[in-house]
């Protein structure tokens, strides 16, 4: 499970044996956090934030999260959502564009 959040940060939990979640990783950002969204194979996650930018974090083979890229835009985005064909990401903002990201493979 991914949260969004006011306070400028997503917080990643996972769901232990035992039935209790469990945070595992916080996205921390300058602004207040719109949307965080995994994607379809729940190996990424995405922030859609008021600073501008969206964040792009990996699940390393060590379990741990950890930031792989970040998409820019000139005013706040709005959301960011990744493709059904898990190769790319897309964008939009307050500044009127709609970006599209190509993700990378095996990294």
């Amino acid at each position: 499970m991914v949260t969004a959040s006011y306070d400028k940060t997503a917080k990643i939990y996972g769901l232990e044996a035992g039935g209790s979640w469990v945070k595992k990783a916080t996205i921390v950002h300058k602004d207040r956090v719109r949307s965080a969204t995994f994607s379809a194979d729940g190996c990424l996650v995405v922030t859609a934030c008021d600073d501008n930018t969206a964040q792009i974090y990996g699940l390393g083979k060590d379990g741990l999260w950890v930031k792989k890229a970040t998409v820019v835009h000139d005013k706040a985005v709005i959301s960011a959502t990744f493709c059904v064909d898990g190769r790319h990401l897309v964008t939009t903002s307050e500044d009127h564009k709609v970006r599209i990201t190509e993700l990378w493979k095996n990294d």
